[in-house]
């Protein structure tokens, strides 16, 4: 078993930039670097929690963008 890997456009109106993604399948949201944020001057709206697979509660700041 491996790591899978594709390259894709992730974008917010009409910026885009290309990005490497870390395929998981078992995956509800994806992760962005915060370089990619920055670059396409994405703003979180709201903060949600999650539990991890050791019961630990995090906090992450969330956005919507598009994928291609």
């Amino acid at each position: 078993m491996g790591l899978i890997t594709v390259t894709g456009k992730v974008g917010k109106g009409k910026k885009a930039i290309d990005v490497d993604f870390l395929v998981d399948s078992g995956a509800i949201y994806t992760l962005l670097p915060e370089r990619v944020w920055k670059k396409l001057n994405i703003k979180p709206f709201e903060e949600l929690k999650f539990t991890l697979a050791d019961l630990t509660v995090i906090s992450r700041q969330i956005s919507e963008v598009w994928l291609e």
